[in-house]
């Protein structure tokens, strides 16, 4: 993911200076495109205008020819009306300047929407191959990231990847962490217990989970008394054996150098952290019989090859001191090196 995000950071700086430079092209065009907006408005009102002094033209004829009872000047004025001839009447007359205005905001219309296209022709040639707006930026974003979440997902999300039933086994396994089960509600806590089948461990049978499902109440009801209260930690998490002696250390630590160590507590101490989760575990032994024991088969589980490694580690490093004419040994050396604490 650091590695798409430095090539996604890297793309984006090396356009950034033909981002800036295309701004006012873009604002150009935004702003002809406003232009051609209004203008076209203009001319759908200069058209409006035109029908309605048609419309009061032809009225105010009729009307003429009612009082009169001559043909001529109806016919001058339908003339005129029609734009073949000079209009004789103030009605004409506006009629005249309202089809003059029309044609005035047509012209304008045409010409603003031919400087619009000269503008995008001038972009449009500018940007060929470079990332320029912003829809650009994060089109372009998208597609560099969409590797590294296609890899996640057919990793922990599809059921055929490596790590989804990995991912599965520590989405349960959270139901044992007193500080994260405070947080669960009754059906989270159920469908967890379900889950514990991810592990394939031949103690986790149906009769089994049913029976843990029976002390979700009084397990919810133990975590929840030791669970933080207004941001506090309760009396429990500060008794446990050996808390004493942590914070005290970690009170000095913090007087010696604040800048680093201000503000910390246990909880952000993996190390302490785990201890004082498994000292809970401790005291709630005899209290449930089926979480106990499904906690301490899940706490077996290795979460990573570490612990292969260091035997590894141990291996190579007793082969360099003693050689390999003892090889007989290094089972038992090893286990004395592991176990001498």
């Amino acid at each position: 993911s650091s590695r798409l995000y430095s090539r996604c950071l890297i793309l984006y700086l090396s356009n950034f200076s033909q981002f800036i430079y295309q701004a006012p092209m873009t604002q150009e065009i935004a702003d002809a495109r406003s232009v051609v907006e209004a203008k076209e408005e203009a001319v759908r009102q200069a058209e409006e205008t035109v029908r309605q002094r048609n419309e009061i033209a032809l009225a105010s004829s009729l009307n003429g020819t009612r009082q009169s009872g001559r043909r001529g000047a109806p016919r001058r004025d339908y003339g005129a009306m029609a734009g073949n001839g000079p209009s004789t009447t103030p009605d004409m007359e506006a009629l005249d300047k309202a089809r003059a205005d029309l044609k005035t905001a047509r012209d304008e219309a045409e010409d603003a929407a031919i400087l619009l296209a000269e503008k995008n022709l001038v972009l449009d040639e500018f940007k060929d191959g470079k990332l320029i707006t912003k829809d650009d930026f994060i089109s372009h974003g998208k597609q560099c990231v969409k590797p590294g979440f296609d890899h996640y997902h057919n990793l922990f999300i599809d059921p055929s990847g490596d790590y989804y039933y990995l991912k599965r086994a520590y989405h349960t396994a959270r139901i044992f962490n007193p500080r994260v089960a405070a947080n669960l509600d009754i059906n989270a806590i159920n469908e967890a217990i379900d889950d514990l089948t991810v592990f394939k461990m031949p103690e986790f049978t149906p009769s089994f989970l049913q029976g843990m499902k029976a002390e979700i109440a009084a397990y919810k009801a133990a975590v929840d008394a030791t669970a933080l209260r207004n941001g506090t930690d309760c009396d429990f998490w500060s008794a446990v054996p050996g808390a004493a002696e942590y914070d005290k250390s970690l009170t000095a630590k913090i007087a010696n150098n604040p800048e680093k160590y201000q503000g910390k507590t246990w909880l952000d101490d993996p190390v302490e952290k785990a201890r004082r989760l498994w000292e809970w575990w401790r005291v709630q032994h005899g209290t449930f019989t089926y979480f106990s024991k499904a906690a301490r088969l899940v706490v077996l589980v290795q979460a990573s090859s570490c612990a292969v490694e260091r035997v590894f580690s141990q291996v190579k490093y007793i082969l360099e001191s003693i050689g390999e004419g003892l090889e007989e040994n290094i089972e038992c050396r090893l286990m004395e090196r592991f176990n001498r604490y």
